[in-house]
Parts: C-alpha cells; structure tokens; sequence
C-alpha cells in the first residue's frame, strides 16, 4: 500500500478566488456597480467559510474509497490548511501525486467560486458548474490510475 498525504491551504485558495472574481467584475459588462457586487470582500467571508466547507465534503466525497483522514490544521502563523492522508493500492501511479494535489486546489476553487456565482448569475455559475464537473472527472481519473504491469525478468 502506498500512503500519500494532500495539502490545500486555504489562505492560496481564497487569494485565487478574490483575482477570479476580480477578473470576472472588472470584463463583466461595462457597469462599475458589477465589480462590487461579483468581486469578493472581507465581508463575505463567513459565506465564503460555508462553500469551503461544501468543497471539503466534496473532495471527500472523491476521494472516499482510498481515505484514511482528512482535517483542517492551522500552523503556527496562523494558515489554515484542509489535510487528506489517503491509502493507495501499490500498483498506484505516484507520478500523479503534485497534479492531484494541483486539481485539488482546482477543484476548491471552482467549487467555492460556483457557489459564490450562483448568488451573481446563473448563467456565469453554470460555467464554473461545468468546470468543476471536469476538474472532479480528471481528479478521478488519476485517483483510479494504476501503473502498467511490469513482467518479471527471470536469469
């Protein structure tokens, strides 16, 4: 068996979330009011908490058949990081350790920015409905990879 550990820290994926909803605000229509309604603030913080908490359940939700545990830790300066510790058959591809982890830092962000959307624009949550949907099937797709069967050579 193979144990590999997964980090996703929170304070990365709230920084991409706060430059994705920046981007969408300031190309969104021509209206200064569109920025301050889609980009994110302090404010909405304890929203943005809630739709973290939805993207952690659904990591585990992925992730579940091969999970030993999975909690948030918050180290000494004060970062909180969501940990996923999962058990691997051992003909798992370990190559694919920094991309899962990669996808599941995607995943976050596409969940939580979907939510948040959903509140803006149906038709822009859609979008990043559609994304999550793809980033949860290319995650999958690595979690149930396995490497090719090497034959024995015999002397």
């Amino acid at each position: 068996m193979v144990y590999i550990t997964f980090k996703v820290l929170k304070e990365k994926v709230l920084d991409e979330i706060g430059r994705t909803t920046s981007y969408v605000g300031a190309k969104w229509h021509d209206d200064a009011q569109d920025y301050d309604r889609v980009y994110t603030t302090d404010a909405d913080q304890p929203m943005l908490e809630r739709f973290w908490n939805e993207a952690c359940t659904g990591i585990l939700r992925l992730l579940k058949e091969y999970l030993i545990s999975a909690k948030e830790e918050t180290d000494d300066n004060g970062s909180v990081a969501y940990i996923v510790e999962i058990m691997m058959p051992r003909h798992f591809d370990e190559a694919l350790k920094d991309s899962i982890e990669k996808e599941m830092f995607s995943y976050f962000v596409d969940c939580i920015t979907g939510e948040w959307m959903n509140y803006i624009d149906k038709d822009k949550a859609k979008e990043y409905t559609d994304r999550l949907r793809i980033v949860s099937e290319s995650l999958t797709d690595k979690i149930y990879s396995r490497k090719r069967p090497k034959r024995s050579e015999y002397i």
